[in-house]
């Protein structure tokens, strides 16, 4: 057996089907690649060739075939799969989306045995080697689950101790590389074979010998899309843990979803209540307030966990203040004021005490509850900012984008962005979506942010690179239809000039009649030879009026994909002495809402019925100051048409040989652009041939489920944006354009996906779409937020300068540190050269008072106190909020 076997798609398919089903959730498979046995006779796999990869069930089903054929061509691949789907992308163990299956890595396998069982078995490669699966006709508590695969080990022989509910083996149609040459791994004994069998729990219980009776557990829900569920009337324990408020929102919402697990309530129904009641967990965690639900839920067994979210409520005696350590005489010491948490202990500290040391040891600060920058009423710093959610691209998309991002060493923020942004300008203006509301484009503004020598222009000339070979492909293919019949239109249209100016010149009305006739027969002429408009996806570098005449000649939609902020610059007026360009045409183009005009003395009129244009601009975050600080193109809601994203750079920490970009995820991505192009021009041309006129766009449907979950979502942001206490208010304006942009997102992966544009949008679509709002949330805050300064702190920004300190923190892992640490460690930065430890002193202050930090005094190898305190970070800080 070689490695060239072929993958038995069949054999793995029949597995996924019988083992998954129809339910929903996320298949777990890994593949390891090269691997080898060691000199202690373990087989293992050289680092970074294990690699683990999650596929939507069963939308993906298909993809997830492909992968695994994709891997098995390349060379020597183990593949491995979990047999139980999981509730999100990672394999964590107790995150099964449902337990109706126990299983045994038999190693000698006892064949009578487990026949009798009616199991089924997949031989792992090896003579004697199987493993060994028994279906449940219903779900089972995980702690049932693996007493009865405890019991089939035994059964089966000499078993393998595997019982975690997220333990991979071996999917059948692959290889076993630890033979020479590698085994295959088949079925012995396939589902629908006459010996195999269904088992009832109570049942298989007592058929291997475990006693007492375990008891069956009602099913349990997979975390699916589903229509809301009729509400149970809450207990009076319920109702009291929803109606806790300690000013911990993480605590409150955690209580409240473990009432409603004791009460018997489903996850569904859980979700329900705490957004019925606008539960102010379900405000703070949004469209993540599922995934939220989860993380409690899966822990909901764990008693350590249990005692944690419900301590005794017995009222415990008050633990003594604890000891002060003596201070040589002449030395005031630090007093710990009479407060509830440390940060009302910072807060109101003097600030030499805050320098000295607020708190005498860590004894003393361990004494208090030290609450969560942000989770009280407190001002609070912006956390680092998300990470775009790769996952939530369809297909080898997401890996396409974090693969390029790696080769370029560069955040997959950026990368994602133009991707997007690229989606939108191949298909912005051919389609339309309905929900609610009509979005009549798909176009998108996007500016991810860096600055110069993050390595902008590579990745962007890799992702434009298929829309440009797109682009010569339509047009070569043009030129070959429509070439001879341009070239005569263009005499034809020199020859009605030259006709013009002869008939104005002519002598006598003789010969302007005839000439009159010659300019008739040349108008019929240019009507019988006018050729559709020639294919052009992307404009270079243009103006805004210049834009307006390339839209007249590409049947109104035009695309900008750049690696610089150029265009953006122009409409600020970066390069015209501040006066800002006319934006009319962009502001329109968003939307193409309305038809778009110019009438102007001394120019030529022309209208444009449709304008339509989509823009992935890579931005210096000099230029996007610049543009915020316009009113003009503030007031006018410009800038609220952009995604952004202000991602960390890694400059100082970049791999100087990443790995490059495996060349299926290339060809993935060349794939993608011309899918969701000919989905929507199948003829690859927006110009009707028999209307000689464009083509009206592509009408695209929100599905019902899927609109449902947008209402959700729009209805939180709606509370999110009140002018009184709404965290959104400041940016109102961007946050309603975002609920028709997450539209136009679900819209391109929909068709990024390879689906039909008939077909209605999912709700899992919805989902991954809302999902990127999500996330662009916080980066909008943080840009729109910075206008008056400088966001990296460079130019005495306060915000800025905070920033700078939180994201070293959490880089170098600092716990504990000085002020001459933090100054040794952001020496490079303008605003420590220029005003040296004492502005890192400040800033220090500064955040202490916020929450961040608090100190400790410090004392020599002889005891004597030291003049600075030691700062001690505030867990979220060092490893980002729980």
């Amino acid at each position: 057996m070689t490695d060239d076997l072929v993958f038995d798609q069949e054999a793995a398919a029949l597995y996924c089907d019988t083992m998954w089903q129809r339910r929903e959730g996320f298949a777990a498979l890994a593949f390891g690649r090269d691997g080898r046995w060691n000199a202690a006779g373990k087989y293992e796999f050289p680092r970074g060739n294990w690699t683990e990869a999650a596929y939507r069930w069963p939308d993906e089903r298909n993809l997830l075939l492909k992968d695994v054929a994709a891997e098995l061509a390349v060379g020597s691949v183990d593949v491995y799969v979990c047999p139980l789907l999981r509730q999100t992308d990672k394999r964590a163990r107790g995150n099964a989306a449902h337990r109706t299956v126990v299983w045994a890595d038999a190693d000698g396998i006892d064949g009578p045995a487990v026949v009798n069982l009616g199991a089924l078995i997949v031989g792992s490669g090896g003579p004697g080697h199987a493993h060994v699966y028994v279906q449940l006709d219903r779900e089972v508590p995980e702690d049932v689950r693996e007493a009865l695969a405890r019991g089939l080990m035994a059964r089966s022989g000499n078993a393998d101790p595997k019982v975690a509910d997220n333990d991979v083996l071996r999917l059948p149609g692959t290889l076993n590389h630890k033979t020479s040459p590698p085994s295959p791994v088949p079925w012995m004994i396939p589902p629908g074979h006459d010996l195999a069998r269904v088992w009832a729990p109570d049942d298989l219980t007592q058929a291997l010998g475990i006693a007492p009776p375990l008891p069956a557990a009602a099913p349990t829900s997979a975390p699916t899309m589903t229509a809301p569920t009729a509400l149970p009337l809450p207990s009076p324990d319920v109702e009291q843990a929803l109606g806790r408020d300690t000013g911990n929102r993480s605590d409150d919402f955690a209580a409240a979803v473990w009432a409603c697990y004791r009460a018997g309530w489903t996850r569904e129904q859980t979700i329900g209540i705490l957004r019925a009641r606008h539960h102010p967990g379900a405000v703070k965690y949004g469209a993540r307030l599922a995934a939220e639900v989860d993380r409690v839920w899966l822990k909901a067994n764990d008693e350590e966990r249990r005692l944690q979210l419900w301590p005794p409520t017995a009222v415990q005696p008050t633990p003594p203040p604890p000891a002060v350590p003596a201070v040589p005489d002449g030395v005031p010491t630090p007093a710990v004021p009479p407060a509830a948490t440390v940060r009302h202990a910072l807060a109101h500290a003097p600030h030499a005490d805050i320098i000295r040391g607020v708190f005498p040891d860590r004894a003393a600060l361990a004494a208090l509850p030290w609450p969560a920058p942000g989770d009280d009423d407190q001002d609070h710093e912006q956390g680092p900012l998300p990470d775009f959610p790769v996952d939530a691209l369809p297909g080898d998309l997401g890996k396409y984008v974090a693969a390029l991002a790696e080769y370029n060493q560069i955040s997959a923020d950026i990368a994602a962005l133009v991707v997007l942004g690229t989606l939108a300008v191949i298909a912005g203006g051919y389609a339309t979506v309905t929900g609610q509301w009509t979005e009549k484009t798909l176009n998108l503004y996007v500016a991810p942010m860096a600055e110069s020598g993050e390595g902008k222009s590579p990745l962007v000339s890799a992702i434009a690179a298929p829309v440009l070979a797109l682009e010569r492909e339509l047009r070569a293919e043009y030129d070959a239809e429509f070439g001879e019949k341009r070239d005569r239109y263009e005499i034809a249209q020199k020859t009605r000039d030259r006709l013009i100016a002869k008939i104005a010149d002519a002598p006598t009305k003789e010969r302007r009649d005839e000439l009159t006739a010659d300019l008739e027969v040349t108008n019929k002429e240019i009507e019988e030879n006018r050729p559709p408009p020639r294919p052009q996806l992307l404009a270079g570098d243009a103006t805004p009026e210049s834009l307006g005449r390339i839209m007249t000649g590409t049947c109104s939609h035009i695309g900008m994909i750049a690696d610089e902020g150029g265009f953006l610059g122009t409409l600020a007026g970066r390069y015209t002495k501040g006066n800002v360009a006319n934006i009319d045409l962009v502001l329109l183009a968003f939307d193409a809402a309305m038809p778009y005009r110019v009438d102007r003395i001394g120019r030529e009129s022309f209208e444009i019925e449709r304008p339509s244009l989509s823009m992935a601009l890579c931005v210096q975050p000099a230029i996007m100051r610049e543009a915020i600080a316009s009113p003009a193109l503030v007031d006018r809601g410009f800038i609220n048409r952009f995604l952004v994203a202000l991602p960390e750079s890694r400059a100082g920490r970049r791999d100087k040989r990443p790995p490059k970009v495996p060349g299926h995820l290339s060809h993935a991505w060349r794939e993608c652009v011309r899918t969701v192009f000919y989905a929507l021009l199948p003829d690859g041309t927006a110009w009707d041939k028999e209307e000689q006129e464009p083509k009206p766009p592509e009408p695209m449907t929100v599905g019902e489920a899927a609109e449902d979950l947008h209402y959700e979502w729009r209805v939180i942001l709606e509370r999110r944006v009140d002018p009184d206490d709404g965290d959104l208010a400041i940016i109102k304006g961007w946050t309603k354009k975002l609920e028709g942009a997450a539209y136009r997102i679900a819209a391109l992966l929909h068709l990024a996906a390879g689906a039909d544009p008939e077909q209605p949008i999912g709700a899992h679509t919805m989902a991954d779409a809302i999902r990127i709002g999500e996330w662009a949330i916080p980066h909008a805050l943080a840009v729109l937020g910075a206008a008056d300064g400088d966001q990296d702190g460079d130019q005495g920004d306060a915000a800025g300068e905070r920033k700078n300190v939180l994201d070293w923190i959490r880089r170098k892992g600092r716990a504990e540190f000085t002020i001459r640490d933090v100054y040794q460690g952001l020496k490079g930065r303008k605003w420590v050269r220029s005003g040296g430890a004492e502005a890192v002193r400040d800033v220090l202050v500064d955040l202490t008072r916020r929450g961040y930090l608090a100190t400790v005094a410090r004392t020599s190898g002889d005891g004597r106190p030291l003049p600075d305190a030691l700062f001690v970070a505030h867990p979220d800080a060092v490893n980002g909020p729980r």
